[in-house]
């Protein structure tokens, strides 16, 4: 039991963060990204309803691309780890 909550925690600690770790530019507005807890179809959704439309709402906006590639490096972490190490909330 320990390892596993060992691990789990491992884990938690070593997930990549949603928001992206440098901002190109000041922010336009306020941006509230889902927690590491949240699953990843919230992710994908956060990624499809949000940031992919106001990169095209605002194509001058650096901060929107580094949104997507920040999701798209959290979702690809995501993939990487066991079903029983998964410390998210299921699809």
């Amino acid at each position: 039991m320990d390892d596993e909550r060992t691990r789990k925690a491992r884990l938690i600690f070593e997930h990549p963060p949603i928001s992206p770790d440098h901002f190109p530019a000041p922010l336009s507005g306020l941006v509230d990204p889902p927690s590491p807890t949240a699953s990843s179809s919230k992710l994908r959704d956060f990624r499809d309803s949000c940031v992919i439309p106001m990169m095209q709402a605002r194509p001058d906006d650096p901060n929107w691309p580094a949104f997507l590639r920040q999701v798209e490096i959290v979702l690809a972490w995501r993939e990487t780890i066991s079903p029983r190490d998964r410390f998210w909330r299921p699809d």
